[in-house]
């Protein structure tokens, strides 16, 4: 395992375990923050006036901004090993995980169909305040069903802001990171089907940016805007922004994120009254692998309803065990995982309102 897998698994681990969930400092991760299939988003357009500053400790004030009832739903379905597709009833969008970084693929809408041999860069993980990373793509495809284009670039994702974002109704959330992107393309287009070169490139700017907050997978707010131009004179330009807002965010089974919001309700809610945060029922635990048994031993201070789900790094679950009403004290389970390949996974345990998580492997 290389440094920056090593630093990435770590990330994993400690955003999704709850004792760690209130951070100063939010950090995206693959296990946290990457799309999943089955997931849906329901996004809601929105009139944003600017994207606000960059830096630490801003405040973007967006209380107030225009959110219309038009939407825009968003599924991602699984294509392959290692692929997703995004599709929004305009249009289909594969991305593939390569290493610790998520890439686009292809898109195809109803006038486009666009293949990339070097996928454009996506995000990174795990990306944290002031991180960047950039990467150049090609990709050749068809407009219109008989004009062939090419189009080479750069991708750059930058995480350049954190703060405070207000969102109409009156949500306020707190350690929020703000991702910068930014992809700039040479887009050549044939007149007929046999000549790349019968018209002069067309630079295209693309500047998005995204706002995530700790307890959510998906940005909860992004903007978009989008810019052609002929030389150096700007010949074309959209912009619109989406929200999300967080009953907008279907994604069931995601552990990791539920015990940060879990978590941060009850600081919160401690903090209010000024009690002290109740004591975790999951008081010890440890996890051994033998073979393609994993054995949890784990001790609770009180009964408990407790559920143990073992995850990809990228939250799918696919092994899940229930036990009501444990009683307090040590115990034991077994969870077989032969079915499984090889691989890193997460076990998180769950005890009514306590979630923790430990990383383990799967040996071929």
């Amino acid at each position: 395992m290389n440094a920056r897998n090593l630093i990435h698994a770590m990330a994993v681990v400690l955003y999704a375990a709850t004792a760690l969930c209130s951070q100063a400092q939010t950090v995206l991760t693959s296990g946290l923050n990457s799309p999943r299939a089955g997931d849906r988003l329901l996004k809601h357009e929105a009139v944003l006036p600017s994207v606000g500053q960059q830096g630490k400790d801003v405040v973007w004030d967006f209380s107030g901004i225009d959110v219309s009832d038009d939407t825009r739903t968003t599924m991602f379905y699984v294509t392959g090993t290692d692929t997703l597709q995004a599709a929004d009833g305009r249009n289909a969008i594969c991305m593939v995980a390569a290493g610790d970084s998520l890439g686009i693929a292809s898109v195809e809408n109803r006038l486009l169909k666009l293949s990339f041999t070097s996928p454009v860069l996506e995000m990174p993980y795990p990306l944290a305040y002031g991180d960047s990373v950039s990467s150049s793509f090609r990709g050749t495809g068809v407009y219109c069903d008989n004009r062939r284009l090419s189009v080479e670039g750069t991708s750059a994702v930058k995480a350049d802001a954190a703060g405070c974002l207000l969102l109409p109704g009156g949500l306020r959330l707190d350690s929020v990171l703000r991702i910068a992107v930014e992809r700039r393309a040479v887009v050549r287009m044939s007149v007929d089907s046999a000549r790349l070169d019968s018209l002069e490139g067309r630079t295209v700017i693309e500047s998005r940016h995204l706002w995530y907050a700790p307890g959510y997978r998906y940005p909860l707010l992004e903007a978009v805007t989008l810019t052609a131009y002929r030389g150096r004179k700007a010949v074309a330009s959209r912009s619109y922004a989406l929200m999300t807002p967080p009953d907008g965010i279907d994604a069931p089974s995601d552990m990791g994120n539920e015990a940060i919001r879990r978590r941060a309700a009850a600081d919160a809610s401690a903090g209010g009254n000024g009690e002290t945060p109740p004591t975790d029922v999951i008081t010890a635990r440890s996890v051994a692998v033998n073979g393609s048994t994993v054995t949890v031993d784990y001790a609770l201070s009180r009964t408990a309803d407790v559920s143990l789900l073992v995850a990809d790094v990228s939250g799918v679950v696919h092994k899940s065990m229930s036990l009501r009403g444990e009683s307090a004290g040590p115990h034991t389970a077994d969870i077989h995982c032969g079915s499984l390949r090889p691989g890193e996974y997460i076990l998180y345990i769950k005890a009514d309102d306590c979630t923790t998580a430990d990383k383990f492997s799967l040996k071929p």
